[in-house]
């Protein structure tokens, strides 16, 4: 048997005159038609919808195309537009999402017609977009959801703290996720609704009592974590439910340009953490590029890079260029962009991979070892990405802003850490090398206030060296030695779990730790630490539990002060372990029957 329902069926259930996203599909599909010069009446597409597609799911067999839900038959359309446009004709073809959940948050006023914002989601693959409605009248975010409603995208809000859920849900009839506060009044609004509306909780901002009326209130959950940030939200379920009450969701605050190699990192690490999903942030319209290498590698990883240049009209003979610097823009970080530079020497805070300003003149001072990146490397990793960025603006001319953007955090940072030196060192050369970073940042920026600030706020430093000259002890340049790993795949509960790492060659080794803690990011971190020679480590059976699977990762310590990560750390945070799924231990059946 067939199971299957006929689209034109679920089409007479929409209101009168209310758009699809199929009609959306099919209009981009007459126009590759039309584009190529093509016989409309060589296409005619069936379309229907079967219950054995996962949702978003489609597949095309000939002139059929087959959706999970009317997104997936969408998806199925535009995939077959994308065909005829390449080469006239359809291939068979059959997908379904790695990620459940392919948000944008939206933190920009709306624009005044979404529609076309809306269509490159779409074409991205894109299924949700969230609203954060400060200052949006009711009327713009209906008008905004009716638009996305007919893109395939399932819209959302993010309510402020005097928002009445009751009054947004009346005024948008295709509301399907909110993200409020907890408090038992807007629980009940909600509830009351009369349809299904995912709540969205940030986690940053949530407390227990507020998640556990949550969780009574029975409505759909969601909770939104920043990497490196999900406390203890990926905890496994209880034995006696069959999977977890809530959803998690990853905020992003990254560059939305990234290249295939970091998105597909990025996806990989997600599906890992057991992630629905996650939510783009977005403070304004970005080039469709960048959204398309999101939104379709999140759909599906295996994507071929070939499809992303022809999307990006690349030349395939340019396009490693193009996506190596993409991928090298993932290093950019918006947020230091906009901190005064006081603030960026404890940045980033209780990370066991990259070392703040402050720490890492700490580490000068004292000689430590220490395998954490030190900021003048990621420095170099700036400037680096600016030249990519740079001399592949002529290519693809969206990645000139991005290369100026490196460069003047690469100045930026460089300054923070000269002056985190000075201060601990009493080294009046370090402030005056802050003070000429700070210059060269302004000077790529001039109007920035913040960037004028930093300089005034140097000018009127002082630093009075100290008796004696401190060496700045400088990790030295040792070749990394070659690491392999195993990486384990099961834990079993109430027995202890053994990791080891081989090393070769050992001659510029000190020493070798293991970190590693249960799957929650407020549980600390646990070292153990073994010589070189013998790199094996064991995890004590009481640590291993069903609640929780572990995440671990080693630290190789040089002999001139450096060392490296395995697995290396990538740009996104929290990017930077292995993780073990931890399982019941098996119990053998007695007796015969």
């Amino acid at each position: 048997m067939r199971w299957s329902i006929s689209v034109l069926g679920l089409l007479a259930g929409l209101a009168a005159g209310a758009a699809s996203p199929v009609d959306f599909g099919r209009k981009e599909f007459d126009s590759a038609i039309e584009a190529r010069g093509l016989r409309p009446e060589r296409f005619r597409i069936v379309t229907e919808q079967s219950m054995a597609l996962p949702a978003d799911g489609f597949s095309i067999q000939g002139n059929l195309i087959r959706g999970g839900n009317l997104r997936g038959i969408m998806y199925g359309l535009l995939e077959a537009s994308a065909q005829v446009r390449a080469s006239g004709r359809l291939r068979q073809v059959q997908a379904s999402p790695a990620l459940a959940v392919r948000g944008v948050r939206w933190l920009a006023p709306l624009p005044e017609d979404p529609a076309p914002l809306f269509q490159s989601l779409a074409r991205a693959r894109f299924n949700r977009f969230v609203a954060v409605a400060e200052g949006a009248s009711a009327e713009a975010l209906k008008r905004a959801a009716d638009a996305a409603a007919s893109h395939g995208l399932d819209f959302g809000v993010a309510a402020g703290p005097v928002s009445s859920p009751q009054s947004l849900i009346a005024a948008i009839p295709s509301l399907k996720f909110i993200e409020v506060e907890p408090a038992e009044a807007n629980l009940a609004e909600i509830t009351r609704a009369g349809r299904l509306i995912t709540l969205g909780l940030d986690a940053a901002a949530l407390r227990e009592e507020g998640f556990q009326a949550a969780r009574a209130s029975r409505l759909p959950l969601q909770v939104i974590v920043r990497p490196g940030m999900h406390d203890d939200y990926l905890r496994k379920p209880e034995v006696s439910e069959r999977s977890r009450p809530w959803e998690v969701i990853w905020r992003l605050k990254l560059p939305c340009a990234a290249g295939p190699k970091t998105v597909r990192a990025a996806v990989s690490w997600m599906a890992r953490g057991q992630s629905q999903g996650f939510e783009l942030e977005v403070r304004s319209i970005p080039a469709p590029v960048f959204l398309e290498i999101w939104g379709r590698l999140a759909y599906d990883p295996e994507e071929p890079d070939s499809v992303l240049l022809a999307l990006m009209n690349v030349p395939a003979q340019q396009g490693g260029e193009a996506l190596a610097a993409l991928d090298a823009a993932a290093v950019i970080d918006e947020e230091h962009a906009q901190r005064p530079l006081e603030e960026l020497l404890d940045r980033p805070r209780e990370d066991p991979w990259h070392a703040s300003p402050n720490e890492a003149a700490r580490l000068r001072l004292l000689g430590e070892s220490s395998a954490k990146s030190r900021p003048m490397e990621r420095v170099a990793q700036l400037r680096e990405a600016a030249r990519r960025l740079e001399n592949s603006s002529g290519i693809l001319k969206e990645l000139k802003p991005l290369g100026i953007q490196a460069r003047l955090l690469a100045h930026r940072l460089a300054a923070a850490d000269q002056l985190a030196w000075a201060k601990a060192a009493g080294d009046r050369g370090a402030l005056a090398a802050a003070l000429r970073e700070a210059e060269a940042a302004l000077a790529l920026s001039p109007e920035t206030v913040v960037l004028k600030d930093d300089l005034a706020h140097l000018n009127s430093l002082r630093v009075e060296p100290p008796a004696e000259r401190i060496p700045a002890r400088n990790p030295g340049a040792v070749a990394r030695p070659a690491l392999d790993h195993k990486p384990a795949q099961r834990a079993v509960a109430g027995q202890p779990l053994q990791l080891a790492v081989r090393i070769w060659p050992l001659a510029n080794v000190s020493a070798v730790r293991l970190h590693w803690r249960p799957m929650n990011s407020k549980a600390a971190w646990q070292i153990l630490e073994a010589p070189p020679s013998r790199p094996v480590f064991t995890i004590p059976a009481s640590s291993v539990v069903l609640s929780h699977d572990i995440e671990y990762f080693f630290e190789i310590l040089g002999n001139s002060g450096s060392g490296w990560f395995l697995p290396a750390p990538q740009p996104l945070a929290g990017m930077g372990a292995f993780a073990v799924e931890t399982a019941a231990p098996v119990v053998p059946q007695s007796g015969a029957w």
